[in-house]
């Protein structure tokens, strides 16, 4: 089980957390520093998502579709790829043989899911994929002057927006290894974007380097992304600087009144000044990207509901009967940040909305060979129908889709609450005071029966606990719902958690009524509830972040706060609500957190001790617990330890459930008795009692072992005396008593003590 206060990562990180946390305002703690959510890895370690009764085999699909890139388009004695493979066995297209870098680009977000699956065996197929793109498609320089070329011919022309799909790869990439080359390689083609920005329309960055007929949407967005990714890799305020500031542009110039984004920024002929082209799937998806990067960087809620908006906006614009409709090249930019909206702000909609889109292409788009085509859905494709031809950059699409969908399904999600958890509601309660028990009805501190306070931990944004508070149903003041809340003890088998942030999911209806503040409390009591004394603070007055409305059934951030003690169930009051209404209500109210295994194993059997000179050998059979971890062995020489720390150590040592072990203690002294205990532990440093051994004392006189000092062990110590300084003979060891290294009356003296006869204890 977890150690103590330990943090669980996931198998692969797929963005920066899970459900990324926002910090609180609060007043019993100190309050903790915003973090990078690069810095925030999996730091909150949840039981896995309920929401699926199985997992697909979205890793094994990106894995196939990988694999038939592999062979099909890969250039012979190259890391790279051909721009398109046909069924007669040709590559064909590109520049010079190779891909053109879009689509190289694409695939080199593939690699790095990979590398996220096995970075063992992945990412050296990514360094040398990645130093041969480097050495073939970059045009020497610095800014303007460098950049990845479109093809490998030193007269292919420069796209801002297919250097911006490259950092992107590039930041990915190390932040998934820390190999230096790709920050390097990374900056150096941020520096070419950049330079692509200029006052002409008010700002925004061109398509490629001879076109100014325009300035566009991607190479714009796609660099925004890619300063945001930098931002937290170097500390450099410039790369957030230029991300503001072009977002800025962005919102202004192509943004619709719905969030999605057209595809370019007019400077030239008779619409100049207007935006035109279509709402492409592409640009909805890195404006989610950006704007969870924006919260990464800042913790600004509105960033967030930005990127839920535009969410929403792209799962109706793009979206047709659970499969996306558009080209698999642009489409799976939206698949990457759905994903990402998830893991930020965990609606299961997100991903159930994405894991039934890949779903669908699998089975109504792959071929019988694993090729795809471009369009995801409303192509005329009928199953079971061999592509004659395909290219790398629908491959690579779906591949990167398939196994960054996989790994958004596996991660955990971070809460320690379920809907398996035993909870009671309660009103007129306050931070440290007692409170009172609430049921069902319409009374003062009542629920409606169908909207228990077990709703709140349902994992169902349509369903609510709603209670009156202080007063019936046919009462309405801006407190009503103050001092109600929920008693929840989690039922994770492993017992206690340590809860470091909560999150609402707001009600269907009825806005005033949404909680705005709420205090948390902690015990490890299993009754008394009811009582103030039961219950330690933890945070109180921490801000759940939707003081502007967020909309019902919207998903508020995660709030952190500082804790780290361990309870078995917990306390959640409100402190106030949004406006005037007749009770206070939520859709679900979520504690986040790290389960605590609290649970030592069962305890060493079968101890046994045996002596020889100098020697006691201590055998025991470890508990069968699965979590045991290993053994502590402790000593004193007036009495037996009472715990793990209580008295000389003399091994802390690993070891295997169920099985015989054993540790010699060399060097012990003659007839000096040993007290040992022996302590097993789990992985969490939960020791288990230590059963008495037999006390062991080691007779160092009696030479034949035989129980009792007599002649016979007189006459071995005379023959083999040796002298003073003088070193003994072969076989003599056991008769140098004072351990001087010679057998000489000094020993004399140390044996005649013991003296005693046959079969008489020893006298000393």
């Amino acid at each position: 089980m977890l150690r103590r206060n330990q943090r669980v990562t996931a198998p692969w990180i797929p963005v920066a957390s899970t459900c990324r946390p926002h910090v609180a305002t609060w007043t019993i703690r100190p309050l903790r520093r915003p973090v990078p959510v690069i810095a925030l890895l999996m730091t909150l370690v949840a039981r896995p998502a309920t929401v699926w009764s199985a997992d697909p085999p979205l890793q094994a699909w990106g894995q196939n579709v990988y694999q038939k890139i592999n062979e099909s388009l890969r250039v012979p004695g190259s890391n790279l790829y051909a721009e398109a493979a046909s069924l007669s066995g040709d590559r064909y297209g590109g520049d010079g043989g190779f891909a053109y870098v879009w689509p190289v680009a694409t695939q080199f977000r593939v690699l790095n899911a990979l590398v996220r699956i096995d970075p063992t065996a992945y990412a050296p197929i990514l360094q040398a994929f990645a130093d041969e793109l480097h050495a073939r498609y970059w045009r020497n320089g610095t800014g303007a002057a460098g950049g990845y070329r479109s093809g490998v011919s030193s007269g292919a022309t420069l796209f801002y927006d297919d250097n911006g799909h490259l950092v992107v790869s590039l930041a990915e990439a190390y932040n998934l290894t820390g190999e230096p080359r790709y920050l390097d390689r990374a900056i150096a083609a941020y520096n070419f974007v950049i330079s692509g920005e200029d006052l002409a329309g008010g700002g925004g960055i061109y398509f490629s380097v001879p076109d100014r007929s325009s300035k566009d949407a991607i190479s714009t967005l796609q660099a925004v992304r890619a300063a945001l990714l930098l931002y937290p890799i170097t500390g450099q305020t410039r790369y957030l600087d230029d991300a503001t500031r072009l977002y800025a542009w962005a919102a202004s110039h192509i943004q619709q009144s719905n969030g999605l984004f057209k595809e370019r920024f007019l400077l030239t002929g008779s619409n100049a000044g207007t935006s035109d082209g279509h709402t492409l799937i592409n640009s909805a998806g890195i404006g989610i990207s950006c704007n969870l990067l924006f919260y990464d960087a800042t913790g600004t809620i509105a960033d967030l509901r930005e990127a839920q908006r535009i969410g929403r906006a792209s799962v109706v614009a793009y979206f047709t009967d659970g499969a996306i409709r558009d080209e698999g090249y642009w489409a799976f930019e939206l698949v990457d940040a759905l994903d990402n909206l998830y893991l930020h702000d965990c609606n299961p909609t997100w991903l159930q909305t994405v894991v039934t889109a890949m779903t669908w292409l699998h089975t109504n788009r792959e071929d019988p060979n694993g090729h795809y085509g471009r369009l995801w859905s409303r192509d005329p494709y009928t199953p079971g129908t061999i592509r004659t031809s395909w290219e790398l950059n629908d491959q690579a699409a779906v591949a990167r889709s398939y196994l960054y969908t996989a790994a958004t399904v596996t991660t955990p999600r971070p809460f320690v609450t379920a809907a398996d958890d035993t909870i009671t509601g309660f009103y007129q309660g306050a931070l440290g005071g007692n409170h009172v028990a609430s049921s069902a009805g319409s009374g003062a501190g009542q629920y409606p029966a169908t909207q228990p306070p077990a709703k709140a931990i349902d994992d169902n944004a349509t369903t609510k606990y709603l209670n009156y508070g202080n007063g019936s149903s046919a009462t309405t003041s801006p407190t009503k719902g103050v001092g109600t809340g929920f008693c929840i003890t989690p039922a994770a088998t492993i017992g206690a958690s340590i809860v470091t942030g909560i999150q609402i999911v707001t009600a269907g209806d009825t806005p005033s009524r949404d909680p705005l503040t709420v205090s948390v409390e902690g015990t490890s009591a299993t009754g008394n509830f009811n009582l103030g004394s039961t219950w330690t603070p933890i945070a109180d007055n921490v801000n759940l972040g939707i003081d502007t409305d967020p909309g019902r059934q919207s998903y508020g951030p995660l709030i952190l706060f500082n804790n780290d003690r361990p309870y078995r169930s917990y306390r959640v009051m409100v402190k106030s609500q949004r406006g005037i209404a007749n009770s206070v209500q939520y859709a679900e109210m979520r504690l986040v957190g790290t389960p605590v295994d609290l649970t030592p194993p069962g305890p060493v059997a079968e101890v046994t001790t045996t002596t020889a000179y100098h020697h006691i050998t201590l055998s025991w059979t470890n508990p069968a617990d699965p979590d045991f971890a290993g053994t502590r062995i402790v000593f004193k020489t007036t009495g037996y330890p009472t715990g793990p720390t209580d008295g000389t150590l003399l091994t802390d040592q690993p070891g295997v459930p169920d099985a015989r072990d054993q540790y010699v203690h060399a060097g012990a002294d003659c007839n000096t008795p040993y007290y040992y205990a022996i302590f097993a532990y789990d992985a969490a440093l939960n020791y288990a009692p230590g059963p008495a051994t037999p006390v062991a004392r080691i007779q160092c006189s009696d030479f034949d072992v035989d129980s009792d000092v007599d002649l016979d062990d007189f006459a071995f110590l005379q023959r083999c005396l040796s002298g003073n300084a003088v070193s003994y003979a072969l076989g003599c060891a056991s008769a140098d008593l004072d351990a001087d290294g010679d057998a000489d009356p000094q020993d004399l003296r140390l044996f005649y003590p013991c003296l005693t006869g046959p079969d008489q204890p020893p006298g000393c």
